[in-house]
């Protein structure tokens, strides 16, 4: 049961930035719940929402001691934040703090099991920071004009650079280099500043290499930590790109995937060419 949980977070990963407020927004809807679907083969999904109430998820983030801890966060439209110890079997709403309830975005620090920190990014009331595994909530907002916050990113080696980002619907990227305490755009070269979604190099400690995926704009690459951007777009066919995800040996592999209207794209050479990857697609 567990394991068929797991397999469910990632699809709603999926799902929360295919409705990304700004292109599939409905606030009339409650919560949506998942069906048990049988899919090809004996794969079976199963709804795993029991104590979650108040939207739709929109973001989910796993403590980097899933293994043995349990623990996740989902982030909704309406509900605010929840966390399972579980693996997802039960939830429990952790509000305190926060001031708005519409959530996009959550991410957890790499060193979550010691320092207990998480983010969610609020929108209309930018950053929140959480220094209890989410039992309360602090506004993290100085510096930071644009509180529509999409999506957040937290460098890997966090616990000592303090490093994250925030993707915003039209202020463009802003960077914090003392845990949220501040933030400064950083947007020279991005020419599209409604940014939907973050990914940072595994590598970034060393190659400070970041990707950004924009409404409209297609994909920017930065590799100076944001200091300077520019777009990687040769061969996608849609610029609205909704979900980033890098390959666990990008360093090595340059590897890269870019979510789309139009389906999903991979380049094999940090993002200078896109391929598009559909078969199989329905």
């Amino acid at each position: 049961m567990r394991r068929l949980c797991i397999i469910l977070t990632i699809l709603a990963l999926l799902v929360a930035v295919a409705g990304h407020p700004t292109l599939a927004r409905n606030n009339n809807v409650e919560y949506e719940t998942w069906n048990t679907e049988r899919l090809s083969g004996d794969n079976v999904w199963t709804q795993c929402s029991q104590g979650m109430w108040g939207g739709i998820v929109y973001a989910l983030a796993l403590s980097p001691d899933y293994a043995t801890d349990r623990i996740l966060f989902a982030g909704t439209w309406g509900g605010g934040v929840f966390k399972s110890t579980d693996g997802g079997a039960s939830w429990n709403a952790m509000n305190t703090g926060l001031t708005n309830l519409y959530v996009p975005a959550l991410a957890l620090s790499p060193n979550y099991l010691t320092d207990h920190t998480l983010f969610a990014g609020i929108y209309y009331s930018g950053v929140f920071k959480s220094t209890d595994s989410g039992a309360s909530w602090s506004a993290v907002n100085t510096g930071l004009t644009d509180l529509r916050v999409y999506d957040l990113a937290l460098a890997l080696g966090y616990d000592t650079d303090h490093t994250l980002f925030a993707g915003t619907a039209g202020g463009g990227v802003f960077k914090s280099t003392d845990g949220g305490a501040s933030w400064s755009a950083v947007n020279t070269g991005l020419t599209n500043l409604s940014v939907l979604f973050l990914a940072l190099s595994p590598g970034y400690d060393t190659d400070h290499t970041l990707f950004a995926g924009t409404a409209g704009g297609g994909v920017f690459k930065s590799t100076d930590g944001g200091a300077s951007w520019s777009a990687m777009n040769t061969g996608l066919t849609d610029l609205n790109v909704r979900a980033v995800a890098l390959s666990p040996s990008y360093t090595a592999d340059h590897t890269l995937f870019a979510g789309t209207r139009d389906g999903v794209f991979k380049s094999t050479d940090g993002g200078a060419s896109w391929n598009r990857m559909i078969t199989g697609f329905t």
